[in-house]
Formats: C-alpha cells, sequence, structure tokens
C-alpha cells in the first residue's frame, strides 16, 4: 500500500498475494493486484472465499465495511483483520 500513496521502487509481489480496491477522487474504482498495474472495476466489488457473503449484505445495503465483517463472520476461510484506509489529497 505505500508504493501506492507514497510513490517509490515497485515491489515485487507473489501472485494472488494481494488484491486493494482503490477509488480515486472522481469516485471511479481500480483493483491492484500483485502487478500492481490499475484494472478498471465494477462495483460493488468483493474478492476471496467469502465473495458471496460481501456481495449478497451490500444487495441489501450494506456498506464495503459492514459486507466484510458479515463475511469474515459467516466463511470459516475469511479472517481479519479488517484494513480500511481514507486517502485525502
Amino acid at each position: 500500500m505505500r508504493f501506492l500513496l507514497e510513490g517509490g521502487d515497485r515491489p515485487t509481489i507473489p501472485e494472488g498475494a494481494i488484491d486493494i480496491l482503490l477509488i480515486d477522487h472522481k469516485g471511479k474504482p481500480y483493483q491492484y493486484t500483485n502487478t500492481l498495474e490499475p484494472l478498471e472495476t465494477p462495483t460493488p466489488w468483493a474478492v476471496g472465499s467469502g465473495t458471496d457473503y460481501a456481495l449478497g449484505a451490500m444487495a441489501v445495503g450494506a456498506d464495503a465495511k459492514k459486507a466484510a465483517e458479515a463475511a469474515i463472520k459467516l466463511d470459516v476461510s475469511c479472517g481479519g483483520p479488517l484494513e480500511i484506509y481514507k486517502v485525502n489529497k
């Protein structure tokens, strides 16, 4: 995450080790994976074994944080801690 916020050398990240959703200043979502190249992403968005739980929660009005918490609670393969960053620039 620090590379995305501060710049510098691009780290080497193993495939499948990272999934980041970043919302730009215009509200457009981008997904970053191990390549750290931005991919335009549809919303709502979820990744991992709890995807169905998270998308279901968002379909009935949960925000992303509540949806992730629901997935962690309901899917034995999900875990925390949940990390949410808000960047104002």
